[in-house]
């Protein structure tokens, strides 16, 4: 018995002992190694109070190293998000807190560990509920925006409609995604590997200039057209539609994928379009993650804009250029991962998240 009159609940073969020695040995980290420590004295007879006092380790924490070696072994010791303050809320309490934090979004953990507070009555502290957060699944990261209108519902219509499209497409046939980008004439900061302690610093520029770029992408055949207009409208539309004509080769149907632009509506264009045999196939409303094309525009901005400095207009439009003249010879293995056929959906509605 330990000083204290507390027997031992754990009995360690000759083998075993010999294993938590090696482990502890092993150990670069501190907290682990006093766990290790905590198990072989109360083998030996300890106290967790005794033990409190020559590990500086809470008598909590000494009695849950405990509980968890009886339960899982020694290996569960050794994962360095375990924490003491499992047991402070119950399965019931970490549902409701689970559904809770789905529903509200907070900024800090400091504010969470606040409603723990004041809705359970359990006092957590600011180190101690990070971990608690990382094992309902909660990771802090940027809140990603989506159209406030989009309809779910018509976005598996348009999806259902695509596959019976790609189902009959005929040889010769042809899809493209259509769309228009403006890209800034700025630099945009993004991050990066950057030697820690140091900071990297690139040259930004103020320029309100942009690029008018007017682009259509075939998902089959990976080819991509762009063309730098004045400015988007019906006559770029149509420049546009006759570009897409001449590289298909006019030999089969082509079909057009574009959003709600007034330009691709107009009588003009839809006369044109149908003179060259191009069918235009209209996205749902608020559905941009249906238009295969944003992600080449998002490829394009990482690749010509990200942490790029361009000195004056010209240079920046010579390196768009330069761009998509070398897009499928250069990123042609990027362009195969990233250019898929396959469709993200917005939720519809979109669940507007409550401050917390």
């Amino acid at each position: 018995m330990g000083e204290f009159g507390v027997s031992p609940d754990i009995e360690l073969t000759v083998s075993q002992r010999r294993a938590l020695v090696q482990i502890h040995k092993a150990q670069k980290s501190k907290k682990i190694a006093d766990r290790i420590k905590a198990i072989i004295m109360l083998a030996d007879g300890l106290s967790p109070i005794e033990i409190e006092r020559y590990l500086l380790m809470s008598e909590r924490h000494v009695r849950r190293c405990r509980d968890i070696f009886l339960e899982k072994g020694a290996g569960a010791l050794l994962h360095t998000h375990f924490q003491g303050s499992d047991a402070n809320l119950d399965e019931d309490q970490l549902r409701e807190l689970e559904k809770h934090l789905k529903d509200t979004l907070y900024q800090s953990a400091n504010e969470i560990r606040n409603f723990v507070y004041k809705r359970f009555r359990v006092r957590y502290t600011s180190k101690g509920i990070v971990p608690l957060l990382h094992r309902l699944g909660f990771v802090y990261k940027k809140a990603k925006g989506v159209p406030g209108r989009c309809d779910k519902g018509k976005q598996k219509g348009f999806i259902r409609k695509y596959r019976r499209i790609r189902k009959f497409l005929e040889k010769n046939d042809r899809i493209y995604f259509a769309d228009a980008a403006h890209p800034t004439f700025n630099t945009n900061l993004a991050c990066g590997w950057i030697k820690k302690g140091e900071e990297k610093c690139v040259p930004t520029n103020s320029g309100r200039h942009r690029l008018n770029l007017h682009g259509a992408y075939d998902p089959i055949h990976h080819q991509t057209i762009c063309l730098l207009e004045d400015s988007v409208n019906s006559e770029s539309t149509i420049r546009l539609l006759d570009q897409i004509a001449r590289d298909s080769g006019k030999k089969g149907r082509i079909f057009v994928i574009v959003d709600g632009a007034s330009y691709y509506a107009s009588k003009v264009v839809l006369r044109h379009a149908k003179s060259l045999g191009i069918k235009l196939v209209l996205l749902p409303a608020y559905s941009p993650n249906l238009n295969l094309i944003e992600r080449l525009w998002k490829f394009f901005r990482k690749m010509v804009l990200a942490n790029r400095y361009h000195e004056n207009l010209e240079e920046f439009r010579q390196a768009a250029i330069l761009f998509f003249k070398n897009l499928h010879r250069k990123y042609r293995s990027q362009l195969e991962s990233l250019m898929t056929e396959t469709f993200h959906l917005f939720p519809s509605p979109p669940e507007p998240a409550k401050s917390g």
